[in-house]
């Protein structure tokens, strides 16, 4: 976090957090090794950060001077330092003297040792004892060897895990392909299934739809047998009614003609019971005068006439002569005619 520097000093801060890892540690070293609170008790993290910061770098390496956030988390985290997204900005600003929004390695000591920045560029520098110079100069030698082969070997590792991560991202990409392909085919597979299943469907759709044709063709057929049925018995039915009507015409006409010849008939009837009576009348006419004369030659002759029955018995006692007559007519016509003449005895 920007402290009220001068800006000398924020310039002076600023020059020694451009330089790399190793001069940084040098310079804070030399600033706070004849301090109350020697730096020489520190040497060996500060020694332990270096290596922590030129590995973190990936770009520069020990060249480096300053960790983005990204890589300043990193470094937290291995030092048992982990924080939260908004701990680790927080913390961040602290550390950053210069608020350039990046870690230096002096600004990450001085943060955690809890020194002056003030302090760190105004003590003097090279006031190490010689020996312990030497010594410290031999350290960081050893250092730099160190750092070198880790670096090599960090190199060929981190070669090693990208082919290893090439390798596996090659194999990943083969097998989603394989997946990929084997779904496509699978999909294929499935769409086909479907398409069949489709004209399966639609294949039967289909029959189905031509036996209702069928079945409404054999309807209309039906249906149009049963007109012509119920047209056929229509005529038959209107030539039995035209047969019908005629019957009852022809009947009607020999019904008439049938009156006519009874009316005929009868005519005929009345005119023979008119001749018949007038042939009755005429015969009991006769009769009667025949009777009477009968009567007068009976009278004259002493006969006895019976005219109870229908027959007149006529008797004669002449030793000579004996006489039967049948004058049946003669009766008839007393009763056709209600002639009831009281009877005529004649004795002898």
């Amino acid at each position: 976090m920007a402290q009220n520097f001068t800006p000398e000093i924020m310039d002076k801060i600023k020059s020694v957090t451009a330089m790399n890892y190793r001069d940084q540690a040098i310079w804070y070293l030399n600033a706070f090794w004849a301090d109350a609170k020697p730096a020489e008790t520190e040497a060996e993290t500060v020694f332990q950060l270096i290596t922590a910061f030129s590995k973190e770098d990936h770009v520069k390496g020990k060249n480096g001077c300053e960790l983005n956030p990204i890589q300043a988390f990193n470094v937290l985290q291995k030092r048992n330092q982990t924080l939260t997204a908004l701990e680790l900005k927080a913390q961040l600003r602290k550390v950053d003297i210069d608020a350039n929004g990046e870690m230096a390695l002096c600004e990450y000591l001085l943060f955690i040792n809890e020194r002056d920045p003030v302090a760190f560029v105004t003590n003097p520098q090279g006031q190490i004892d010689l020996q312990k110079l030497k010594a410290l100069e031999a350290k960081m030698e050893e250092l730099d060897v160190v750092m070198t082969e880790l670096q090599a070997k960090e190199a060929a590792a981190v070669a090693a895990e990208e082919a290893s991560k090439q390798a596996e991202a090659d194999a990943i990409a083969q097998e989603e392909a394989a997946k990929v392909a084997e779904q496509i085919a699978l999909d294929e597979e499935a769409k086909a299934k479907a398409a069949e299943q489709f004209a399966r469907e639609e294949e039967a759709k289909a029959r189905v739809a031509e036996q209702l044709a069928r079945d409404e063709e054999a309807k209309a057929r039906a249906a149009e047998q049963v007109a012509l049925d119920e047209e056929a018995k229509a005529k038959a039915a209107e030539e039995l009614a035209l047969d019908e009507e005629a019957k009852a015409r022809a009947a009607e006409q020999f019904a008439r003609e049938e009156e006519a010849k009874a009316r005929a008939a009868e005519q005929v009837a009345l005119d023979e019971e008119a001749k018949a009576k007038a042939a009755a009348e005429d015969a009991a006419a006769k009769a009667a005068d025949a009777l009477a004369k009968v009567c007068f030659y009976f009278r004259t002759h002493h006969l006895w006439i019976d005219t109870s029955s229908v027959n007149i018995l006529i008797f004669t006692y002449s030793p000579s002569l004996r006489v039967f007559l049948s004058l049946s007519f003669v009766y008839y016509h007393v009763l056709l005619f209600d002639l009831s003449p009281p009877p005529i005895f004649f004795t002898h």
